[in-house]
């Protein structure tokens, strides 16, 4: 894979026209080939120009559901014809009018004075600065990471004129180890989608500018934005009416209870034992026959049983209870 990297537009081949080009890279890579008996040069190449560039975005931000939305709007931008000028003599030492309105830093021509470059809104008229400081700074961040020194050869044998000759500032390249020079461009080597490589760059560094820019005002107070999270939660209202009648019956049910126990405790022989069914009565056999006798259906001898009273382990006068087999009076 061979690089050409320029922050000059007019060394690009279709990014000519922007003219707040940070940096742009025209990449010709050599295919990924599985058979072996592939020898270049019949290796398929695809070639690939990449640009990064100030341009102004609409940030649309909505919270739904405690979740962030944010949506992100290209804005057509114009770089002010006033903006980037210089300040001093550079105009007159400077000789290429390309180099005069690039923005590409320079070890040389970036020592002169300029004003800021300056982005309004064909949309809005909102105008954006970018000073001179932090254009430089980023031009040539990138010209120390992303490309060496330029190397400079003709198309052709016969062909001389350097104005035809082709130029290279990185090679990533194996002879039986690999070879990246510089090493960031391994990463485009191995990139399945250079301009998917480029966007996540592009927005990385959007995120970054906004992140660290205008934090103070010119009073010295900082741009916070504040808000209020709401969080949803459940809440449970008691009606004490509907339980007090709950606690009413269990607590009569009790009552009832100890009161039968200490009835039948107290007066033995003779009391009525509660029931809810004919089974107290029914299981005295042939003792109650003469009450239950006649009847002819179940229904009616329980009819009958629920309205007799028996006493199913009566005391004697002594206090003990009856002998097994032996029954008292119903």
């Amino acid at each position: 894979m061979t690089t050409f990297g320029t922050g000059n537009a007019s060394q690009t081949l279709r990014m000519k026209q922007l003219n707040t080009l940070i940096w742009s890279m025209s990449i010709i890579r050599a295919a990924n080939s599985t058979h072996s008996s592939v020898i270049w040069p019949d290796v398929p190449i695809h070639a690939t120009e990449c640009a990064l560039f100030y341009c102004i975005n609409k940030y649309h931000n909505v919270v739904q559901n405690g979740d962030l939305i944010q949506e992100i709007t290209p804005v057509e931008s114009l770089r002010s014809p006033l903006s980037w000028q210089p300040e001093n003599d550079i105009g007159v030492a400077i000789s290429d009018p390309t180099r005069a309105s690039s923005i590409e830093f320079d070890d040389y021509y970036s020592y002169y004075t300029r004003s800021d470059l300056h982005l309004v809104s064909s949309e809005t008229g909102h105008a954006f600065n970018i000073s001179q400081n932090a254009v430089n700074g980023i031009s040539s961040y990138f010209q120390q990471n992303f490309a060496t020194d330029t190397t400079n050869f003709p198309l052709n044998d016969s062909d001389s004129d350097i104005d035809d000759a082709g130029q290279l500032n990185g090679a990533y390249f194996t002879l039986g180890s690999e070879l990246s020079i510089p090493g960031v461009l391994q990463v485009f080597f191995n990139s399945e989608n250079l301009s998917s490589t480029f966007a996540g760059l592009a927005t990385s560094m959007s995120n970054t500018l906004r992140d660290f820019a205008d934090d103070i005002e010119s009073d010295g107070i900082g741009k916070m934005q504040t808000g209020k999270t709401q969080v949803v939660a459940v809440l449970y209202t008691i009606q004490w009416p509907w339980i007090t009648i709950h606690g009413v019956v269990i607590a009569a049910g009790w009552v009832f209870l100890v009161t039968t126990i200490r009835i039948n405790q107290r007066y033995g022989q003779g009391r009525e034992a509660f029931k809810s069914n004919a089974l107290a009565v029914l299981s005295r056999g042939s003792i109650v026959y003469h009450t239950i006798g006649k009847t002819q259906s179940m229904s009616q001898m329980e009819r009958i049983a629920r309205n007799t009273e028996v006493c199913l382990f009566p005391k004697t006068p002594t206090g003990s209870q009856l002998e097994p087999g032996e029954f008292g009076p119903s």
